[in-house]
This record gives structure tokens, sequence and C-alpha cells, in this order.
């Protein structure tokens, strides 16, 4: 979902002309994506978009992924599996955590490329009535967060979001 939300508010950035970036136009990202070139040559916009996801309330943040839905829905990009979502789930989510929360994602998401694929809470909880939002990793009685899992949790706890480590107890 994360990954989702990410790419349809950073189709801009993500798919920005830069030159030598994209050979065809069957490219599901640019050739520098998940490389410290993308985030160079994309810092200014990207910044100003993580500021927009920051400052706009739940309501924009849902019009935004709403809009950017109904522009690309069905391309190949980069984090989306278009039959593994629908456009309710996706605006729940971007509505049901603070601005800051979803900035966050989206740009370790976007700066960070594949770097940050790995470690992402497993279960994202919104509330019934759509104003609030959990992340929560879930571990069996044996297992342990990874360095990546724990990273994670910290930056999104900074951020402002709820988040949580389930741990599932053995059936003695």
């Amino acid at each position: 979902m994360w990954s989702a939300i990410s790419t349809l508010l950073g189709w801009e950035v993500i798919f920005a002309p830069v030159e030598g970036c994209f050979r065809h136009g069957m490219q599901t990202a640019p050739l520098d994506w998940g490389t410290p070139h993308f985030l160079r040559s994309r810092r200014e916009p990207l910044t100003r978009l993580l500021r927009d996801i920051s400052g706009a309330t739940a309501d924009r943040r849902r019009e935004m992924v709403t809009a950017a839905w109904l522009r690309h829905c069905g391309k190949a990009a980069v984090g989306i599996s278009w039959g593994g979502m629908t456009l309710e789930a996706v605006r729940a989510v971007a509505g049901a955590f603070p601005g800051g929360v979803v900035a966050t994602v989206c740009g370790m998401l976007l700066a960070g490329g594949s770097a940050w694929r790995g470690g992402m809470p497993d279960l994202v909880m919104v509330s019934q009535c759509g104003t609030r939002g959990r992340m929560v990793e879930v571990k069996s009685p044996r297992d342990r967060l990874s360095d990546q899992q724990v990273a994670w949790l910290r930056s999104m706890e900074r951020a402002g979001a709820d988040v949580a480590v389930l741990k599932v107890l053995a059936d003695d």
C-alpha cells in the first residue's frame, strides 16, 4: 500500500524528464531509480512534493491520490500492482495517517528507492471512520525485529505514526 501511495503521489518526480534516464516508453522506472543520482537530479521537486504532502489535510491527501489514480490507473510503474488494491483503500490510508507520516514514507521510498522496500511494517490498519491509522509489525514467538524493521518503526514514530509490534504467542 505504501509503495503504491508513494508512486502515485510521486509520479511526476519519478517520471520527470531527466536526461539519459528513459530509453523507451515501456520503462516502469527511470534508469537511475534507487541510485544517488535519482535524488540529486530530482531533489527540488521531491522536496516540494514532500512539503505539500506534509502540509495537506487528510481530505487533500485523499484528493491527491485520487487524482493521481485517475490519471495513471493501469500504467506500469515501480511500486504499483493495480490488481492488489482499490482506490478506496489507497484513499483510506492516505487520509488516516498524519501528513508528516505520509510525507516521511513517500520520502523514504522515493529517495531511497529499493533500500527502504524491505522492513516495512506488516500491517497498515485504518479505523472504521478512517481518521486514524496504525502500522503493525507482527513477530512469531522466536522471531526478532531486523535492523531494517527497527529503522522503519523508529522513522515512523519520529514522524508521528502510531506503530506497534505484535508478538504472537505460542499455543501451548
